[in-house]
């Protein structure tokens, strides 16, 4: 069964490539298009998830929780949000935490507290909301500035209205 593998995994390349130029030639793929998702998958990968990890597991510390969700649409990744649970109590013991359908467009939930980013054409955009009461405000955002500082100030503004004290 190894060389089964290995003779259909020296094929794959070359597949790919055919593909791809068939794909240009019908108009539907472009060398450039597939260099910006890599390029935003590779952001992802590197410094946004690590970021929203880094979220989840401080808001775990403080009792509250989050998923994250990584939109794999089409391969590689066109978007990662990161949705706030809300937790109810059910008579004083338990918890029912709504989870979140990976393929459902986090920004449509009418309840739902989440941040996101996802690439379109040469930009990236970053879009939130933490007030269910309000539409989730969109942002432009150049690939040079989404570094790690970036999203530590995003994430930790996005927590404060999210949870907003009133002390």
């Amino acid at each position: 069964m190894q060389n089964l593998r290995s003779r259909i995994v020296s094929h794959a390349e070359k597949v790919k490539k055919v593909e791809e130029m068939e794909a240009v030639l019908a108009g539907v793929f472009s060398q450039e298009a597939q260099a910006g998702r890599e390029k935003f998958e590779y952001l992802v990968q590197q410094v946004i998830k690590p970021a929203f990890d880094e979220f989840k597991a401080t808001l775990r510390e403080i009792g509250r929780d989050a998923v994250i969700t990584t939109s794999l649409t089409h391969h590689p990744v066109q978007s990662i949000g990161l949705t706030l649970l809300d937790r109810y109590l059910s008579f004083g013991a338990g918890k029912t935490l709504k989870l979140v359908n990976p393929k459902e467009d986090i920004s449509k939930r009418t309840n739902t507290k989440f941040y996101e980013v996802y690439r379109s054409d040469d930009l990236i955009y970053v879009r939130q909301r933490a007030d269910t009461q309000m539409d989730p405000i969109s942002t432009p955002v150049a690939y040079e500035n989404i570094i790690p500082e970036f999203l530590e100030n995003e994430l930790a503004s996005f927590f404060e209205r999210a949870y907003p004290t009133t002390c």
